[in-house]
C-alpha cells in the first residue's frame, strides 16, 4: 500500500514496476511529473483509488495488468507541463493483460468508476479495443471533460506503437461512447467546477488551485455510495477492492451516505470557504470580486504552484 504521499517534479511520479503485484495506491497527490503521474506495469489487481493527479503527458497509466481498479480519482492533465508543450496525451490510459486463450481469466477486468477526468488538450480516456470487445471493461459514474475529438480512444493492442500506430476506434464525445459501447450510462461530460484560483501572499506566483468543488458542481452526488450500500459495491467494484477505504474522501471527510461525489473530494465547500461565496478568501486577499470560475484557463495559461489540503 502506498498512501498519503505528495509526489512532484519527476519524469514518472509513482511507478509500480513489473510484477509489483496487488498494489494499492490511494490518497496521494501527484503533480507536475512530466511523463506520467501514476504508472503500474504488468501487475495483478492494481488499485488506484482516490488520488489527485495533475499534469504530465499521462495522468494514470496501467500497462498489461491483470485486473485494474481506477476509482474516485481526480485526474487533470492540461498540457501545461508535459513533453509536448500545450498537449497531454491522455488523462487515463489502461491496457489489460494479454489473452493467451483463457479470456477473462487471463486478462481480468478494468474498472473505471467514479473518477473526474479532464484533458483539454488530448484524449480523456485511452483503452484497448480487444479489452472492449471481450466485455472486460466496466466504466460508469465518471465526470469527463475534454477539449475536443478524439474524446475516448480504443487502441489496437497489436499496432499501438511505431509507424503503423493508429486508433482502431475513435469516440468523438461521451454520447457516442455510450451508444456504441453501452458503458458509462450514468457518467457526465461537463466542467467539474473546481473552486476558483485565489490570490494569496507568500505563495510563488501568488496563486493556487483548490480542487474541492463548488456546490453547483455536477460531480456532487454523481456516484452511489459503495461503503454504505454493499449491493452497489458488489455491482460496480471488483471483490478485491475494500469499499471501507472510500468511506472518507482524500482529506478525511466522511463521504455522503446515499450518493457521493466523483473524484477524490466529496463535499462542497462550506459557505464562505473558498467557493460557495466565490468572493470570500479566508486571508482576505481576494478583494476583486470576480465570478469567473475557470481552472482550465488558469492551468493552461499561467505558471501555478498547486497547493493542496494536508492529508
Amino acid at each position: 500500500t502506498i498512501a498519503g504521499l505528495r509526489i512532484q517534479n519527476f519524469a514518472v511520479g509513482l511507478r509500480c514496476a513489473t510484477n509489483s503485484h496487488f498494489p494499492l495506491i490511494r490518497n496521494c497527490i501527484i503533480s507536475d511529473n512530466i511523463n506520467v503521474g501514476v504508472l503500474v506495469d504488468q501487475s495483478d489487481q492494481a488499485q488506484i483509488i482516490q488520488n489527485i493527479v495533475v499534469n504530465g503527458d499521462y495522468g494514470i497509466v496501467t500497462n498489461l495488468c491483470k485486473d485494474i481498479a481506477i476509482v474516485h480519482n481526480t485526474v487533470f492533465v492540461s498540457g501545461n507541463f508535459s513533453n509536448t508543450p500545450g498537449k497531454a496525451a491522455s488523462a487515463i490510459w489502461a491496457n489489460l493483460a494479454h489473452d493467451y486463450g483463457g479470456g477473462l481469466s487471463d486478462t481480468g477486468k478494468l474498472y473505471i468508476i467514479g473518477n473526474i477526468s479532464l484533458n483539454p488538450s488530448g484524449n480523456n480516456i485511452t483503452v484497448f479495443a480487444d479489452d472492449l470487445s471481450r466485455g472486460a471493461i466496466v466504466s460508469n459514474y465518471n465526470l469527463l471533460s475534454s477539449g475536443g475529438s478524439p474524446y475516448i480512444v480504443a487502441e489496437d493492442k497489436t499496432f499501438y506503437k511505431g509507424a503503423n500506430a493508429k486508433p482502431r476506434v475513435v469516440y468523438i464525445d461521451l454520447n457516442t461512447w455510450k451508444q456504441q459501447t453501452l458503458l458509462d450510462n450514468s457518467s457526465k461530460s461537463d466542467d467539474p467546477k473546481f473552486i476558483q484560483v485565489i490570490k494569496q501572499k507568500g505563495i510563488p506566483n501568488g496563486m493556487y488551485l483548490d480542487l474541492n468543488v463548488l456546490p453547483l458542481s455536477p460531480a456532487l452526488g454523481l456516484v452511489p455510495s459503495f461503503y454504505t450500500n454493499p449491493a452497489n459495491a458488489a455491482l460496480w467494484l471488483p471483490s478485491y477492492v475494500d469499499s471501507s477505504i472510500i468511506s472518507k474522501d482524500i482529506i478525511g471527510k466522511a463521504r455522503q451516505s446515499n450518493n457521493t461525489a466523483a473524484g477524490a473530494n466529496d463535499n462542497a465547500s462550506s459557505s464562505g470557504f473558498y467557493g460557495q461565496d466565490v468572493f470570500a478568501s479566508p486571508l482576505g486577499q481576494n478583494s476583486y470580486k470576480n465570478c469567473n470560475v475557470n481552472p482550465l484557463f488558469e492551468i493552461i495559461f499561467k505558471e501555478l504552484d498547486l497547493v493542496f489540503p494536508k492529508i
